[in-house]
Order: structure tokens, then sequence, then C-alpha cells
């Protein structure tokens, strides 16, 4: 969910309370790309966050409270009647319309989500159906292997930066460009899963690493001592993917 509001008005103010509740509760989680008039900020870990009285905020909000254990995906026949009506919408616009309004009430699973993407014929609405489904996919961990193919690296990345690391990272053979947001937990969690994986295993290595957009020449030293605060861009380079071999989750 994209939020950009100006808040000095009791609705906005209200809309931005109960997000910020929610960001307190998450320590933080739920909110990613805050800023305050365009000014980045972080929501803290701990303690309170007071909204402001007026002024420009923005935020991408992640629900993190799903719990889609016993949640079904849309059937057979549905999802064959919203592919028939995808098919139908002759814009992006339209498809992207159609699919906001089914994902209020209906759940998929990874395959599903992927014939859906694949409507959309340019990379930014593709990453925005990505965000649009995201919460609505019950098989999350299935996903990543199956986008690698359909989003570019940078759309890849731009997914991450809207909902995390771990919404694109196959935890098993991670490969390709990958956003962290330092001050994020799920974040981080994700960076060490791929740093694990290339202690384990050398032909997995860590190709190129940017800081706040600077490249970081001694990568090795750097991932030992990191920031609290900042973003990573770091391409990883994995042969065994290529070459059809695996690394063990």
């Amino acid at each position: 969910l994209k939020i950009n509001s100006m808040i000095q008005m009791s609705k906005e103010q209200a809309i931005a309370k109960k997000l910020a509740k929610h960001a307190i509760e998450s320590l933080g989680e739920c909110f990613r790309n805050e800023k305050v008039e365009g000014q980045r900020f972080y929501c803290p870990k701990d303690g309170e966050w007071t909204v402001p009285s007026s002024g420009m905020f923005e935020v991408d909000f992640i629900d993190l409270r799903q719990d889609s254990s016993s949640i079904k995906p849309m059937d057979r026949k549905e999802f064959a009647a919203l592919n028939k009506q995808m098919r139908a919408n002759a814009t992006d616009i339209g498809r992207m319309a159609l699919l906001r309004t089914v994902c209020n009430t209906h759940h998929f699973d990874a395959l599903q989500a992927l014939a859906l993407v694949l409507f959309f014929s340019f990379d930014r609405q593709r990453e925005n159906a990505c965000v649009v489904l995201w919460q609505r996919i019950i098989d999350r961990d299935s996903l990543p292997p199956l986008l690698a193919s359909s989003l570019s690296d940078t759309s890849i990345v731009e997914v991450q930066k809207r909902i995390g690391t771990c919404a694109l990272l196959d935890r098993a053979r991670p490969s390709g460009a990958f956003f962290v947001d330092l001050a994020k937990q799920r974040d981080m969690v994700s960076l060490n899963r791929i740093l694990e994986v290339v202690k384990e295993n050398e032909e997995v290595t860590i190709s190129s690493l940017q800081h706040n957009g600077a490249d970081v020449l001694e990568k090795a030293q750097f991932l030992t001592s990191l920031p609290a605060e900042g973003e990573l861009l770091l391409v990883v380079h994995n042969a065994t993917k290529e070459s059809g071999g695996g690394v063990a989750s």
C-alpha cells in the first residue's frame, strides 16, 4: 500500500496515526521508504513515533500480520474467469484496476500470481502488480524463482525497495541484484542468508556492492561492520545456478 498524503487534514491525520500504531507494533518493519516533506526518516524500533501536525507523509506500508496457513487460493473456475477478464482489458491501466479490485477479496498461489504479472506489458506495471499481489499470495517462498525470468534486475530491485529483500529472494540459490535497507530487520535476515550462502559455496560471490549509491571496494571488510542505516545494492553471481547445481537451504 502506497500512502502519499497531506496530513494537516483530520482524515489524513487519522490514517497516519493508524499506520503509525502498526509501525510501532512491528518495530518499524511495516514501514518502507518513509518520508515527511520529502526527507527520509526511520520509524523507531522502540518507543513512540509522533505523527507530524502538517506536511506531506509518504510511505510504502506492508501489513505483516497476515496468517495464510488456513487460506485457500482462488479456485480454478474463478481464476479462469479472471484470466478472461484480464485479456479483455486492452490496457495495463485497466488490468491494474481489475487486479486491485480482485485482491481485496481473493488470494492466489505463486503460479497464479506469476500468470497475473505476465498480463502486464511494461516493467513498471509488472512491478506494481507484484506489490499489489504480494500480500495475497499464500506460498510466497515459491515466488522468487518464478519471477526471476519475468522481471528485469532493475524491476526486481524496485520491488524489493517497496516490499523487502525477502520478497524476491531465492533462499536456497540467491542470484542477481538485491536491495537491502539496513534499518529493516527483515532485510537484514535476508542479507545474512545471502552471506551464509556466499560463505558456504565458493561458486557464489558478491560481484559488486554499493552503499548509498557509492561503490564499496573492500567488500569483505565493509560487510563485517555494517552501519545501522543506509541502503545496500549488491549483485550476487551464482555459478551453481547457471550450471544447474544448488545450495542447500
